[in-house]
């Protein structure tokens, strides 16, 4: 019996998985499912307080997030028309007349903003967008322009400027503003890949390496830039370097067929032609048809170096201890004896002769 009921409720559990499926909801209904809780709520926080401007802006947010612009339009309205000076009811007005793409209300709603807060760059970054939408580039360069004085550490506008540039193929003024929002806001990855893009363009393989180099800083697990890198270094004819880059790129990505097709390359001219053959197989395997044309028939395998044996030694006394080198001070001469002097000679020498007496005669045996 015990057995039956866990049958049934097993079965009972697969007959339910359909239905349990059905009800995870999509993200968007939940999203809505949530808007439409929060137009519930801010209204009723608004009937308690009508000068509550914050719970209005709030529901209004919300009918945008339901496609309810004319609601929200008067809500945002309501507020402006009551309370000028609400900072954030000309922000989000003109974000959904942008929505709407009601180019010229957006620009006033954004003016406004920046007549309020002269100092801010947030209002010059809103314009500026519209301006580019409109294909008006002078006035969203001046914007940008506006909000980089204002906020020297604003990168995006740096970014927004450079791909105007980038826009109209001038790719050297392109990569200056581009580096310019890299300086300003380091982790920008966008601001290094255009900079490669740029740079790739114009030639300039030295900076393409620095954009390459920076990207992989930000994300080291990138297999495609290391074989981009790699390529770059074979050009400025650095293999040594390339190789790392190779060997990254496959060990990321072993379907990356270039890569396999360039490191044989640089096997062949190594003369590790083991190594070159199967690389280029692998290469060719993977469909890059240029390996498919090419053989590894003349290359010369180098040859192996195996050192010679150890001689056999004898048995030696142990070497005398080496000899102790002098001091590198020098000695103190000593100083020179003086020399002995002469003998006296007796006083009786500087008597006169005549008064010298003999000497007495000697003794007889």
């Amino acid at each position: 019996m015990k057995h039956l009921r866990l049958s049934l409720f097993a079965l009972g559990l697969v007959m339910l998985s359909p239905v349990s499926q059905g009800w995870a909801a999509s993200p968007q209904a939940m999203e809505k499912t949530q808007a439409q809780a929060q137009v519930q709520t801010y209204s009723h926080e608004f009937s308690k307080n009508p000068e509550n401007w914050q719970a209005l802006l709030f529901r209004g947010n919300a009918y945008v997030k339901l496609g309810n612009h004319a609601a929200a339009l008067r809500d945002y309205n309501y507020i402006l028309e009551r309370n000028p000076n609400y900072l954030d009811g000309y922000k989000r007005r003109g974000m959904l007349y942008e929505q709407m793409k009601q180019w010229d209300k957006a620009i006033d709603n954004y003016t406004s903003m920046i007549e309020m807060h002269p100092r801010n760059d947030l209002g010059y970054m809103l314009r500026a967008d519209v301006f580019a939408k409109k294909a008006h580039f002078n006035q969203a360069l001046d914007d940008y322009a506006s909000a980089i004085r204002r906020n020297q550490k604003n990168g995006i506008a740096w970014f927004k400027r450079a791909n105007i540039f980038y826009l109209h193929e001038d790719y050297k003024t392109a990569l200056k503003e581009f580096q310019l929002a890299s300086l300003a806001q380091p982790s920008l990855l966008g601001a290094y890949e255009k900079q490669a893009i740029c740079a790739y363009k114009l030639g300039d393989m030295e900076s393409y390496i620095y954009a390459l180099s920076y990207i992989l800083m930000i994300n080291p697990e990138n297999p495609k830039i290391h074989l981009y890198r790699a390529k770059a270094l074979i050009k400025l004819n650095k293999p040594e370097l390339a190789i790392d880059d190779l060997e990254n790129a496959i060990k990321q990505d072993k379907s990356l067929a270039e890569a396999y097709y360039l490191r044989s390359e640089f096997a062949r001219s190594a003369q590790m032609c083991s190594q070159a053959r199967q690389d280029l197989l692998k290469a060719c395997r993977l469909g890059y048809g240029q390996a498919c044309k090419k053989t590894i028939k003349d290359c010369v395998e180098k040859p192996v170096f195996q050192a010679p044996p150890p001689a056999k030694t004898i048995d030696k006394p142990p070497a005398a201890p080496a000899a102790v080198a002098p001091p590198t001070q020098k000695p103190a001469t000593p100083a020179k004896a003086a020399a002995p002097a002469a003998p006296s000679k007796p006083a009786s020498d500087n008597l006169p002769p005549a008064t010298r007496q003999a000497p007495p005669p000697a003794a007889k045996p």
